[in-house]
């Protein structure tokens, strides 16, 4: 149903390995994912990922010898033309698929879902709501992007890492002003995102959007494109406006019978 195109590395915090090592296993393991291309940073990573998951079949690794951008996952996206593509962040998994989202999407290939992820509680372990990670106010966050192959773009506009404060609003932003209409079915299509380690790699100087002064405040709106909101919604509010057109078979009949059937 999904090639998946994600990244993998070795985190120097052993918790924070385990995060995607377990967010990997899971999509390994998905029913709903058909190929996973998994953007390898270094020649030890791949020596590492051969070693913990033996990865064979379903997954086809590639590598880059850099921290891959989203203009590298929109690359190898763009040679499956015609097929499903998710661009994900490494410490997502998916949990639950719906065929007939998708089949919206083959049928509308101008369309693309930007995911709201849930996450996982750090004292139940239930995970929660996409509503917890949504405010009316902000523009949201997505750690994933689904669409039917190709997306023409020029790969310049996105050639930015994930892991940056404001990467997938750019990412968002670059492809609305293509054409590319977006929905957040994250009820029905759900990503789990694995970060109870709470380990960042980035501070607020490598922000996209804003600056900050030295209090550590907003300063500046620096992105030179005004962000679109797309909150969570629910299936049946995108099937009311993209109906799924059926494959009917035309009746025909023969001489005699189309004589008697009129």
């Amino acid at each position: 149903m999904i090639n998946l195109i994600t990244s993998f590395f070795i985190p120097k915090q052993v918790e924070r390995q385990n995060e995607i090592l377990k967010c990997l296993y899971l999509n390994v393991a998905c029913p709903y994912i058909n190929k996973i291309y998994l953007l390898i940073e270094k020649k030890t990573d791949m020596i590492f990922l051969k070693e913990k998951i033996k990865p064979r079949g379903k997954i086809q690794i590639i590598l880059l010898n850099k921290q891959p951008t989203y203009a590298d996952y929109l690359k190898i996206a763009n040679r499956l033309q015609g097929e499903i593509c998710m661009i994900s962040n490494s410490d997502i998994w998916l949990r639950n698929c719906d065929e007939q989202l998708i089949n919206i999407l083959k049928q509308h290939p101008n369309i693309c879902y930007s995911l709201t992820r849930t996450d996982r509680d750090a004292s139940t372990k239930i995970i929660s709501s996409p509503n917890a990670n949504w405010k009316p106010l902000e523009v949201g966050n997505f750690d994933s992007f689904i669409f039917k192959s190709p997306i023409n773009i020029d790969y310049n506009l996105i050639n930015h890492i994930q892991n940056r404060p404001g990467s997938e609003h750019v990412f968002k932003t670059e492809l609305e002003y293509k054409g590319i209409k977006f929905y957040n079915p994250c009820y029905n299509i759900i990503t789990v995102h694995e970060h109870l380690s709470n380990v960042r790699t980035y501070t607020r100087k490598d922000d996209l959007l804003w600056e900050y002064d030295s209090s550590g405040e907003y300063a500046k709106y620096k992105y030179a494109k005004s962000l679109t909101p797309t909150p969570p919604q629910q299936k049946f509010t995108i099937m009311r406006e993209y109906p799924i057109e059926k494959n009917r078979r035309k009746k025909t009949y023969s001489t005699v019978s189309a004589l008697f059937s009129r």
